[in-house]
């Protein structure tokens, strides 16, 4: 069973009308679930809707987004009267986007128990997630193929020499068929903390690429996507913090949500969201408590839940680091310095070496990542 993946906005909404190709004739029903799955379907497989039908009030889904499979069907006078719609644009995308992820999986999420090593990347919504999840991937990613060469017996000098010789990727070519982007969406690779059990993935699994070359290859340290507090996320790893301007994070947040979760344009105003979201509404909770909660942690020893966030660091280690999505912007260079000097393992030897650095750089521009939209639009 194999379908396409999704790719962009969902036409219809939980609680829109739709008629669905059943055999040979079309059914009335209500679309209740968003990007639905089921266990026993390969990781990564979904279908862009689950579907109530009226006559025998059975649930079906619908594998692709097309007419031809579902279609916007009549306001049935029947099920007007004995429906309760939300009507409020507000309250309508609260309750969508509440429903991205069930109880079930937020708790895992959230209790899970983190190897030491493990990196959380986690932010705010619109604070530079996906950029920040790239640069730590290619940061392993380098680290892997110059463990390899280490354990045929390179030293780190001739390592370093080898890869300078080699140059950084350039190329279109060179860089979409990178070995480290061998995978669909990045959320394969790095799964998104309290999603992960409604997308099938195990939060105790190893994260893997499979090459050609080298075979099933184990990354490491594992990592992952949060945008939970600091009272919330899952304690006992390392956490990478983005922050941003709150201005630019309401412009970009405004301009995302709505659409995401099916609200026209202009129903609801920049004030209505930003009292919203900004005040709570977001399942990240209002932006100031987000930033202050991890500013704390990344600064003072003695906040509230230093001894449970830093209970695996030895003596002088900080289990979190923080950076700004303006730093990222300004000096990318310098923010994958500090980024890989927090990553290493017991494993790795040395720093990023200068070419390290600027390979990583051209693995994260925004024309390579928009040129490859689909590995980083969350369609997992």
């Amino acid at each position: 069973m194999s379908w396409p993946p999704h790719v962009g906005a969902l036409r219809f909404a939980i609680g829109d009308r739709v008629e669905c190709s059943v055999y040979d004739s079309w059914k009335p029903g209500t679309v209740v679930c968003l990007m639905y799955r089921e266990t026993e379907w390969p990781v990564g497989q979904t279908a862009p809707y689950q579907i109530k039908l009226d006559d025998t009030e059975s649930l079906i889904y619908a594998p692709m987004d097309r007419n031809e499979c579902i279609r916007r069907g009549p306001q049935a006078a029947e099920k007007q009267r004995d429906a309760t719609p939300v009507t409020n644009p507000l309250e309508l995308m609260k309750q969508r986007n509440t429903a991205m992820h069930s109880a079930a999986s937020v708790a895992r999420g959230r209790e899970f128990t983190p190897r030491p090593m493990d990196v959380f990347i986690v932010t705010y919504p619109k604070c530079g997630t996906t950029w920040m999840t790239q640069v730590c991937h290619q940061v392993r990613t380098t680290r892997y193929l110059k463990g390899l060469l280490r354990t045929n017996g390179k030293t780190t000098a001739e390592i370093n020499a080898a890869f300078a010789r080699a140059g950084p990727p350039t190329s279109d070519t060179q860089k979409d068929t990178a070995w480290s982007m061998r995978f669909g969406e990045i959320t394969e690779v790095v799964p998104w903390d309290i999603l992960a059990s409604d997308c099938g993935q195990d939060l105790d699994a190893a994260q893997c690429i499979n090459s050609p070359v080298l075979g099933k290859c184990s990354l490491s340290p594992r990592l992952f996507k949060s945008h939970e507090t600091v009272g919330n996320i899952a304690p006992g790893g390392k956490y990478v913090c983005v922050v941003r301007d709150p201005a630019d994070v309401f412009k970009s947040f405004f301009e995302f949500l709505p659409p995401y979760m099916g609200i026209p344009s202009g129903v609801i105003t920049p004030e209505e969201f930003c009292d919203a979201i900004f005040a709570g509404a977001s399942h990240s909770g209002d932006v100031w408590g987000h930033f202050r909660g991890w500013w704390d942690m990344g600064v003072d020893d003695d906040c509230e839940q230093s001894s449970m966030l830093f209970k695996n660091a030895s003596d002088g280690d900080r289990n979190v680091f923080i950076t700004s999505f303006e730093d990222m912007k300004n000096d990318l260079p310098t923010v994958v310095r500090r980024v890989g000097a927090f990553m290493k393992t017991e494993d790795d030897s040395g720093d990023l070496s200068e070419h390290d650095v600027t390979s990583v750089c051209e693995m994260c521009d925004f024309k390579f990542m928009r040129r490859n939209s689909e590995k980083f639009d969350d369609h997992f």
